[in-house]
């Protein structure tokens, strides 16, 4: 979490929310905030931040908190269609596979994306497949993209 000010109010943020104007926090790392608005994405250090500990073990396959937290749903007539990327910073597999902020994932390996679940399996699925076929869509456009780890 982080508290922010903004406009004299003071605020506590989770990762995925955000504040009055559309700016969200990504995520919390050691000694610095991911904050992503209207302008792009922005990182906000900390000179007198402690060192960081070492953490827990890490999860198989990778921690999901940065596919969820880089992802918005995306509904039609109330369903579920897919997942907006809105920022490709804690992704770089999705990066380097061509995907962009905006774009919007529809399924992975065949199975569609309609839950949140669903985008908590995908790094497990990328480690243990060592691929994931995503398709999405850009503007009006469906495309696919082979991501690799």
């Amino acid at each position: 979490m982080a508290i922010v000010v903004a406009g004299g109010k003071q605020y506590l943020l989770r990762p995925g929310r955000a504040l009055p104007g559309g700016v969200k926090l990504l995520r919390v790392e050691p000694g610095r905030a991911i904050l992503a608005g209207p302008s792009g994405e922005m990182v906000l250090a900390f000179a007198d931040a402690a060192p960081a500990m070492a953490g827990p073990a890490a999860l198989p396959g990778g921690d999901p908190t940065p596919w969820r937290l880089a992802l918005s749903p995306v509904r039609e007539q109330g369903r579920l269609v897919g997942w907006r990327l809105d920022s490709v910073t804690g992704l770089p597999a999705l990066a380097r596979a061509g995907l962009k902020a905006g774009d919007v994932l529809l399924s992975a390996n065949g199975a569609e994306l309609i839950s949140e679940e669903k985008i908590m399996e995908l790094p497990q699925e990328l480690a243990a497949n060592g691929r994931l076929q995503i398709a999405y869509r850009r503007g009006n456009a469906r495309r696919e993209a082979a991501v690799t780890p």
